[in-house]
């Protein structure tokens, strides 16, 4: 926890996405199964598991930062993951409607603290309010379909910024989002970080000077925001 006497110096607060703020709502190869069924793609669920990993690590590898660094979108670089998930052929509208589920509120549950927190945050504006994740806008969907996408300042999504976390510039470009919602300067003391990643978040953010805490589905965050 944040030392007791940084409290009332945090301006900003940024939380990661997958895994701290949102959790999936059913397994992937689960979801893939259900709705490769419908359009009569037989594949079982240890075989989509299988495929399905080894496809996101491949592209990630080849191309970086969901197809960044290759000129691919971020739709063209899932859909590609979509298809090399399954043994066989799949039809351009299953891949296409599993891109869909997974860029709507049904596809995720919600930290059962976040909402709150944003609206009550919104009233008292007493943090300015950041999303940082190795991700792209999908996520922003994600938010507005939950109806608080207002409600969070700064996006700062690995495609657009062109840096994934660990990398200090993601960082750098929300805080200089900050400073200009702000108009004033703002030290990295004075930043906050949140995410279930120690390395890629907490250690990253730790290492920069931000003060930095774990942060999943499950944590009680309220606590690091509290006055000894």
């Amino acid at each position: 926890m944040i030392p007791s006497k940084n409290i009332q110096k945090i301006k900003l607060v940024t939380f990661d996405a997958f895994g701290t703020i949102l959790h999936l709502s059913k397994p992937v190869p689960i979801v893939y199964s259900e709705v490769a069924q419908k359009y009569g793609v037989h594949a079982t669920i240890d075989e989509i598991e299988h495929n399905s990993n080894k496809a996101f690590k491949d592209f990630s590898e080849k191309h970086k930062n969901h197809g960044k660094k290759s000129g691919l979108n971020p739709h063209d670089w899932w859909i590609k993951v979509i298809e090399h998930s399954f043994p066989t052929p799949v039809p351009a509208e299953m891949a296409e409607e599993l891109w869909s589920y997974f860029s709507k509120k049904t596809g995720y549950t919600i930290h059962p603290l976040l909402i709150d927190f944003l609206k009550r945050n919104k009233e008292e504006r007493k943090y300015i309010i950041g999303i940082i994740s190795n991700t792209d806008e999908r996520i922003r969907t994600v938010l507005e379909d939950y109806g608080i996408d207002h409600l969070i300042d700064i996006y700062a999504f690995s495609y657009d910024v062109g840096f994934e976390k660990p990398s200090r510039e993601i960082f750098d470009y929300a805080m200089e989002k900050a400073v200009k919602l702000l108009g004033q300067e703002i030290q990295p003391e004075e930043c906050m970080h949140l995410g279930d990643d120690l390395i890629k978040d907490v250690s990253a953010a730790r290492n920069i000077q931000w003060n930095a805490e774990y942060c999943d589905i499950k944590t009680n965050f309220l606590k690091y925001f509290e006055q000894k």
